[in-house]
């Protein structure tokens, strides 16, 4: 033996000698290295399994949501005559009308969905709500249905049109009529505060324009007989404006059907 090296005796020349402290040392490292990349593949397997079964979760309840909404408004659509039914659209025209969901396309966000501004295979331009997909199930078809079902029995100058809807899929889809000149709340308040556009008169033809819109929410004739439609949340956010300055009365996630009451003076 010379040094750290000891003669193998079979005339191969001389070999390391490991003390033994040291080969306990790394036998103990190996041990523990196994140990170590063994847990690891363990959490990484149960971590694939439970982000697996979180995005199963997420489609049933997603499915389960589409169905819910198209056999209402199947229900819906049978019931109604056939020119105030709406259209039913793809989720492929829907897809080609925004670019796909470009991001360039959003024209507005809310708490419960996008709105894009949707270009039709007719040229036609259009207003593209697409409901969150992250928003509860319940709450997203109760709001969907209410919508369609409403403006679907209304047809007025100064409530904005529905020109038609999609379950698929993709989420829940509402296609209106574009009206491109933003809400009453912009023009009145401006991009920075005293900057209104709006002058008194105009301010008074507006008012007059959705006067009129509710009323003919509140009568008869916007619904079924002895019905009215109470909107419930109008405000300069509600209102939005065209080219002319013509009001349109949207958003009726909040409104309600109600027995008309009739006074008899």
């Amino acid at each position: 033996m010379e040094g750290g090296l000891i003669y193998s005796g079979s005339g191969k020349g001389y070999r390391n000698k490991m003390p033994a402290g040291l080969t306990g040392f790394v036998k103990s490292m190996n041990t523990s290295m196994k140990i170590s990349l063994g847990i690891c593949i363990s959490f990484f397997i149960i971590l694939v399994g439970i982000l697996l079964i979180l995005s199963m979760c997420k489609i049933i309840e997603l499915l389960k949501r589409i169905a819910t909404s198209q056999h209402i408004l199947a229900i819906h659509n049978n019931n109604a005559p056939s020119k105030l039914a709406p259209r039913k659209f793809s989720a492929r025209e829907i897809s080609r009308a925004t670019d796909y969901f470009y991001d360039g396309r959003i024209i507005g966000r809310g708490g419960k969905g996008i709105v894009y501004r949707g270009v039709l295979q007719d040229k036609s331009v259009v207003s593209i709500k697409k409901f969150k997909l992250d928003v509860p199930s319940r709450i997203v078809s109760e709001i969907f249905v209410k919508e369609v079902t409403i403006l679907s029995q209304i047809k007025h100058r100064h409530i904005v049109r529905l020109l038609g809807y999609c379950a698929d899929l993709g989420g829940e889809i509402l296609v209106c009529e574009f009206i491109n000149n933003g809400t009453l709340y912009e023009h009145i308040h401006g991009k920075s505060e005293g900057s209104s556009t709006l002058s008194f008169q105009m301010r008074m033809k507006i008012a007059v324009e959705i006067s009129a819109a509710l009323e003919y929410l509140h009568s008869s004739s916007s619904t079924s007989k002895n019905k009215s439609i109470v909107h419930l949340n109008v405000n300069s956010k509600r209102i939005l404006l065209d080219k002319n300055y013509r009001a349109r009365l949207a958003n009726f996630r909040e409104a309600k059907v109600i027995p008309q009451v009739i006074n008899h003076v």
